[in-house]
C-alpha cells in the first residue's frame, strides 16, 4: 500500500455532501446527472453501486469554483 493511494481517501455520502455544501441530497444527485456537481465515485460498478464523494475532490472542486 502506497502514498496517495485509495486507502488514504476519505469518502463521504450523498447525505454527507448535501449537507457540507447546504443543499438537498436530491440537488445533489440533480447536479450530479446534469454533470454540474462536484467528481463522485461509484463503488460497486457502473449503475449498480453507491455513490460517493472523495473529500479531497470535493474541496478541490470548491476551490476551483471559487476563483476569480
Amino acid at each position: 500500500m502506497g502514498k496517495g493511494g485509495d486507502e488514504d481517501q476519505v469518502y463521504l455520502s450523498v447525505e454527507e455532501i448535501a449537507e457540507m455544501l447546504r443543499r438537498t441530497p436530491k440537488a445533489i444527485e440533480k447536479m450530479r446527472h446534469e454533470g454540474r456537481g462536484p467528481p463522485y465515485r461509484r463503488l460497486g460498478g457502473p449503475g449498480v453501486g453507491n455513490v460517493v464523494y472523495c473529500l479531497a475532490d470535493v474541496q478541490a472542486w470548491l476551490r476551483a469554483r471559487h476563483r476569480g
